[in-house]
Parts: C-alpha cells; sequence; structure tokens
C-alpha cells in the first residue's frame, strides 16, 4: 500500500478523492520536486525558497516544509534507504469554477523512488516547435498547468530524443521540457536570463550562486555552436549533453560543475 501526507497527516493513497482537491482541476497550484539522496534533502532551502515566492505570487498562504514529514512518509512507504522524489503540491482549497476564493490551501506530498540515478547523461537532445511560452509574471514558477511541457515530452519519445528544448514567443529557446539549460562556449557558462519565461529551477539557482554565469539569449545558431551543453533539475540535478541536433559535445566543464556540486551538497 501507498501512502501520502495529506494535510500533515500521512494516509493510504487510495483514501484521497478527487474531489478533496478540486482546485486541481484548473490548475489552481504549484509543486516542488524535492530529491531525496543518501539520507538528506541537499536542495530543501532552495525549495523552501522558490515555494514562499510563489506562494506570494499566487496569493496563497505561506507553506512551511517539514524535513521531518518528509522523512516520515519515507520511511511509511519503506524507501527511506532508496533515492527518492518527493512532489509537494500547494493546492487553493476554495474556488467557484475559475474564480478563487480565499487564501488557505491544501498540501499533498507524495513520494515515489526516483527513476533515473542523478547526473545521468541526455544522450541526444532536441527542439520542439509546437509549444511556445509566454513572458509574463507567472511564466518562472513551477506550476500545476503543464500541458505544453507534457506535449513536448511526448514529441521526444516519438523521435527517440531524451529531451528536447522549447523556446519563448520572442524565439529564444530558453529551457527543456523539465529542465533548465546551460550552454559552455569558450569556458564560459551561460544560461537564459530570469526573464525569458524560463522555470526559475533550484539546481539553476544553485549553479548561478556558485559558478560564474553569463545571462544570455539563446538562439539555436548560439546553441549549434556551443561547445558544451547541460541541463539541471531538482531531481536529476546536472545533466551533460552527448549530442545537439546530431552534433557530439564535450563535457569538461559540465564534468566540473557535476563534482564541485557534489562536494559543495556532501552528496
Amino acid at each position: 500500500m501507498d501512502f501520502v501526507a495529506f494535510q500533515n497527516n500521512i494516509i493510504p493513497k487510495e483514501s484521497l478523492n478527487f474531489y478533496s482537491l478540486e482546485r486541481f482541476r484548473y490548475a489552481d497550484a504549484c509543486f516542488e520536486s524535492i530529491l531525496y539522496i543518501n539520507g538528506k534533502f541537499p536542495l530543501l532551502s532552495y525549495h523552501q525558497e522558490r515555494l514562499d515566492t510563489t506562494a506570494n505570487l499566487l496569493a496563497f498562504q505561506p507553506y512551511q516544509i517539514s524535513a521531518e514529514l518528509l522523512s516520515d512518509l519515507l520511511e511509511k512507504n519503506a524507501i527511506e534507504h532508496k533515492s527518492a522524489r518527493l512532489r509537494l503540491s500547494l493546492i487553493r482549497k476554495s474556488g467557484h469554477n475559475y474564480c478563487p476564493t480565499g487564501e488557505e490551501t491544501q498540501v499533498l506530498i507524495e513520494a515515489m523512488p526516483t527513476n533515473l540515478p542523478t547526473f545521468s547523461s541526455i544522450n541526444k537532445l532536441g527542439i520542439f516547435r509546437d509549444f511556445t511560452k509566454a513572458k509574463n509574471k507567472f511564466s518562472s514558477i513551477k506550476s500545476a498547468s503543464a500541458l505544453g511541457y507534457v506535449m513536448a515530452k511526448k514529441y521526444a519519445a516519438e523521435q527517440a530524443l531524451d529531451d528536447v528544448l522549447v523556446a519563448n514567443t520572442e524565439g529564444e529557446w530558453i529551457e527543456a521540457s523539465s529542465s533548465n539549460i546551460f550552454a559552455v562556449k569558450d569556458g564560459l557558462i551561460y544560461t537564459s536570463a530570469d526573464d525569458s519565461a524560463c522555470v526559475h529551477g533550484v539546481v539553476r539557482s544553485f549553479i548561478i550562486k556558485h559558478f560564474p554565469v553569463t545571462f544570455t539569449s539563446f538562439d539555436l545558431g548560439f546553441l549549434l555552436a556551443a561547445d558544451e551543453i547541460f541541463l539541471t533539475n531538482g531531481i536529476n540535478l546536472v545533466q551533460k549533453v552527448l549530442k545537439f541536433e546530431g552534433k557530439s559535445l564535450e563535457n569538461r566543464l559540465s564534468r566540473e560543475v557535476q563534482e564541485k556540486m557534489k562536494t559543495l551538497l556532501l552528496i
């Protein structure tokens, strides 16, 4: 039997009712995907900072993530000795159709073993042209509304690609289907600007804090001329890309970023 945490109580997953989470129907929610590895949650402070920012933006009451509750849920699911992913969803409690009411929220936390090891490689990276992301004040958050990313991932699977990049409405390639993008050219690390409409990922924030990074607008020419490309997200951490649009890439600096991250996070 699988267990979840709902409103800070651990309950059987099967006891959850869809109508207990009614605002999910309107994507009136945000979420955090939290990594558990080697008995710790190495990026928890980054998740809390982003969740605070998102809650304020969506007019949700603040929520303090409890490492103790996360640990209890892992133990209840008998995965406390494995690497795991926890998805914490913050959902508005009430509203009528598209109109929300109040700031009170519900909290659902799910736990599952991770599918891929951290620092796994992206063998083939492509591009997805059927979805573009608008620039607005909500673009940077982890929203429950993810249709564009779902279609991007579907396209990648159909084309035998590990992942694809998506662009904003101005034609800048800003991120992958569930990761941020970094490119290396002549020894310098570049990433999409904060206002590009990319999600402000927790590992992206970590790298910006600990490495010299230049913000830029990625056009296809820039990426095709890059020496290295790596993707980052809160579960797989830093993933070096071996091929982009058929071009083989180096990964010297990508490996250095991986090794420094392991040292700084003690993982």
